[in-house]
């Protein structure tokens, strides 16, 4: 059963107004800054910066390299979180 707690941690995380569209997007495949930027287009360079540093501080985006250019991918943790994307995305188009 999920703790107080627990619902807490989880909700800081992809309660958060831009993280679980940072997952979606990073869930088709690793990124660059600039991809991620253009699914999102709304969100500013400051704001999605902010985001990505808190993401990787909560384990669920890394960092990698592409062509020697700093690419963004989800961690295992970050992957786990795919069905939960999906549910939710679902619900929203039927409820939204």
């Amino acid at each position: 059963m999920i703790t107080e707690k627990d619902l807490h941690t989880c909700n800081n995380i992809l309660g958060n107004k831009w993280n679980l569209l940072i997952i979606k997007s990073l869930l088709e495949s690793e990124k660059r800054f600039s991809a991620i930027k253009k699914d999102i287009y709304t969100i500013s360079d400051r704001v999605l910066s902010e985001k990505i540093k808190n993401l990787i501080e909560n384990g669920i985006i890394e960092t990698g390299m592409l062509y020697y250019n700093k690419t963004y991918k989800l961690t295992k943790k970050g992957r786990e979180l795919q069905n939960f994307v999906e549910a939710l995305d679902k619900w929203s188009s039927e409820y939204c």
